[in-house]
């Protein structure tokens, strides 16, 4: 049940009351960690992949392309569960991102 409590203290709106309807909260939850696997490996070394990226050389070239645009064209960025205020800009740094 530790599973289910984690998930209830995170997400308490996405856990609902059926069985069938639980698998939200998890998908919830594995969007999270994407988007902290993403801030915390994948941006200072985009060519790392994981084994979940379906392609992985089309994967790193879309990160990629896409930070190195956002980054070129200076555009906010939002992340609602990255530490405070979860806003702000990507910028080129070495051969990754911060």
């Amino acid at each position: 049940m530790k599973v289910a409590g984690s998930l209830m203290a995170m997400m308490p709106m996405a856990v609902r009351y059926s069985q069938e309807a639980r698998i939200y909260a998890l998908m919830g939850m594995l969007i999270i960690a994407a988007t902290m696997a993403l801030v915390m490996y994948k941006m200072p070394a985009p060519e790392v992949t994981i084994h979940f990226d379906v392609n992985q050389q089309q994967a790193v070239q879309t990160r990629e392309g896409i930070l190195a645009q956002v980054a070129r064209e200076g555009d906010w960025g939002a992340a609602a569960h990255i530490s405070l205020p979860g806003l702000g800009h990507v910028n080129a740094e070495g051969n990754g991102f911060r």
